[in-house]
């Protein structure tokens, strides 16, 4: 989930190259109604978003999907981010613009999803 166009396009091609279908939500809410129906093996969620922030997101989306990895990602890190990104449940905190590589590894450190080598 990213609000900028442009990177979720990336995004999207990315986890398309490792052989998952990907669904772009361009805020919390659609988010939330797209994961509704549950039946996804990852979420990546963009940490600065428009209204409800990414970590808050994060969140919400582990209380009610605890067993769906999320992982997050940032344009620039702050101070406490990555910290704040854990205590909310997230897997990895990924800096963008996020690699192929950076992607697949984060994506191997989830449980229980694996993705193969």
């Amino acid at each position: 989930m990213d609000d900028d166009r442009a990177a979720a396009v990336a995004g999207c091609a990315l986890l398309g190259a490792q052989g998952m279908h990907a669904v772009h939500a361009t805020n919390a809410l659609s988010a939330l109604t797209e994961l509704t129906g549950g039946g996804f093996e990852a979420v990546l969620v963009d940490t600065d978003l428009p209204g409800l922030d990414g970590v808050d997101l994060l969140g919400l989306l582990r209380a009610r999907h605890p067993d769906t990895p999320v992982l997050a990602m940032c344009g620039q890190a702050r101070p406490g981010l990555a910290g704040r990104v854990l205590a909310a449940g997230g897997g990895d905190l990924l800096r963008k613009p996020v690699s192929a590589t950076t992607l697949r590894q984060a994506l191997r450190r989830t449980e229980p999803f694996t993705i193969p080598s």
